[in-house]
């Protein structure tokens, strides 16, 4: 499994491309982004899936290219996730004068729920925190937590729909049930390991 960044130029935010082989593949927080789309053009792909791990604008702002390019993908969020993505003030793309709606997600997620490939075994675990609609998403020994947790970072609870009780929550669901060095890759700045994971 190679697993591919790409930093955004809108925040800095992080969009990741899982690879298991040239025509299926996985993309993680699209946001729009020339080196993506360029990277993808040169594959022969012919399945895969958009990935969302929360609803704000830094993290989805490549969802209808892709799906326009790319109409068998399937688009998987969460229920408070797939509300928001379409609704420019509740994904918060107004505020940064982008008014930008989402094409609706293909698949919602409504608790603790899996996908399985020929492979990967996808696994979603829904928490707020960060966001209403946040997920931490486990494919195969790894996982992608969005802007829940961000290395040396402490993590922003204070918009709309933030919990600290929720955050704490997802903390201790990670270090419950991950081993110690399962990587952790996050909407921002470089991965770390489960070992690495603080709250701040």
């Amino acid at each position: 499994m190679l697993v591919k960044r790409f930093i955004n130029n809108f925040l800095e935010s992080n969009t990741y491309v899982i690879e298991f082989r040239a025509d299926e593949i996985i993309i993680i927080d699209p946001a729009e982004n020339i080196l993506l789309y360029e990277y993808l053009k040169g594959k022969s792909i012919k399945s895969g899936f958009i990935l969302l791990t929360h609803e704000h604008i830094d993290h989805i702002t490549g969802t209808n290219f892709l799906k326009t390019q790319y109409p068998d993908f399937k688009m998987v969020a969460t229920l408070r996730c797939a509300e928001a993505i379409v609704d420019p003030k509740k994904n918060l793309s107004i505020f940064y004068g982008k008014n930008y709606s989402s094409i609706p997600s293909d698949i919602l997620l409504e608790r603790k729920q899996s996908i399985s490939t020929p492979y990967s075994m996808i696994k979603f675990y829904p928490f707020g925190g960060h966001s209403p609609g946040g997920v931490i998403i486990q494919i195969n020994n790894v996982l992608f937590v969005g802007d829940q947790f961000i290395k040396n970072l402490k993590t922003v609870t204070k918009l709309p729909g933030g919990s600290k009780r929720e955050l704490i929550d997802s903390y201790n669901f990670i270090k419950k049930n991950f081993d110690p060095e399962i990587i952790i890759y996050p909407g921002h700045g470089e991965n770390f390991t489960v070992n690495e994971l603080k709250l701040w």
